[in-house]
Parts: C-alpha cells; structure tokens; sequence
C-alpha cells in the first residue's frame, strides 16, 4: 500500500518560506488589490470608455500561457515542482480578466455617438457645483 501512495505522489509543493516567497505572496497581494479599483469605477460608470482593452487581452494571453506552461512541466517534466504563487496568480488574473472582457464586450458595449454615457462626477467637480 505504501509504494501505491507513494507512486501517486507526483506534485511536490515547496513550503520554503524565504524572502523571495514572500515577496512572491506580496506580489499576489499587490495584483489581487490593483484590479479592484477598475473593475468597480467600470460598474460604477456602466461604461468602459476611454480604457483600453488590449492591455487586458494581452494580461489575459499570458495568464493562459502560464497554465499552459505548468501543464506542460507536468506532462514532460521529471520532478513537477509547482509554485503556488504563481498558480493562483495565474488563476486570479485570467479570472479578472474574463470579468474585464465580459464587462467591456457584454455588459457595457460602446454605445453609439449620439447616446450620453453616464460619468460619475469626481470629488474636485463636485466642490465646484457647490
């Protein structure tokens, strides 16, 4: 029974905590958190005009590609090490991503010339209201 265990054991996940982990963890912290900000005005506005999309199709490529990479280290390689920082870095961007594309294609499609979008006043305009 032991060596039926440990032939299945084919994934090794390294839980070497050093500085180069922890910034790795501090990266996915960073990317987790720059996203919100756009995603939410995008909701707030109904409207992604004046943003580019290609930046996120590119982010979007390679997210994939990284799985794609992961998935070949483990179908080729000897000894599948994988980070965890980059697998949920990977998943975590090709999520927001596909949220991005879905916000900017399906729900918030550009509107025709003649149609106002909606522009949500920044604080500086609002004092200058009053």
């Amino acid at each position: 029974m032991y060596k039926l265990i440990q032939g299945l054991h084919v994934i090794d996940v390294s839980d070497d905590v050093r500085p180069i982990s922890i910034m790795g963890y501090f990266k996915l912290s960073i990317s987790f958190l720059k996203y919100l900000p756009q995603f939410y005005w995008n909701y707030k506005r109904k409207s992604t005009v004046g943003w580019s999309i290609a930046n996120i199709l590119l982010d979007l490529t390679g997210g994939s590609l990284s799985f794609l990479q992961m998935a070949l280290e483990a179908i080729f390689g000897e000894e599948v090490k994988i980070n965890p920082v980059k697998l949920i870095l990977g998943i975590m961007v090709v999520v927001y991503d596909i949220l991005f594309v879905i916000q900017h294609y399906c729900l918030y499609p550009e509107r025709s010339h003649g149609e106002k979008v909606n522009q949500v006043d920044s604080p500086q305009e609002s004092k200058q209201e009053m």
